[in-house]
């Protein structure tokens, strides 16, 4: 049987800091069996991996969010490979396409959706 799985929590943002640790054990203690973290930005990929070493029921996807690839760049691109190798990365995301706010234009979305779809496929 498969147990329940939080495939999409951002429990590494700044308004978890204060009782985050209390968070993650009731939410197991409940029965949740893992939780997977999206990473949506370079600068959280260290929380991240340091929030799936420090327990073994936290895994995480990395990648850039389409509301933050405005001023992204390929050497992005290349952290988020870099970071994949690590043991508790399990996914690239969170990306994809978001045009209902204007945070990013369309063709640079697109750019880089394609480029962390390419690199998925590379990593399997």
């Amino acid at each position: 049987m498969i147990g329940l799985i939080d495939t999409h929590a951002h429990i590494d943002g700044d308004s978890f800091d204060e009782d985050r640790h209390d968070m993650i054990q009731r939410a197991f203690d409940n029965g949740l069996e893992a939780i997977i973290i999206p990473a949506i930005e370079s600068k959280n990929y260290d929380k991240i991996i340091h929030l799936c070493d420090n327990y073994p029921q936290i895994y995480c996807g990395m990648g850039i969010h389409p509301h933050n690839v405005a001023n992204a760049t390929d050497l992005d691109i290349e952290l988020v490979k870099q970071y994949a190798d690590h043991k508790k990365v399990i996914a690239i995301g969170e990306i994809g396409l978001d045009y209902y706010y204007d945070f990013a234009p369309k063709e640079i979305q697109k750019n880089m959706f394609s480029k962390q779809l390419i690199l998925a496929k590379q990593l399997n």
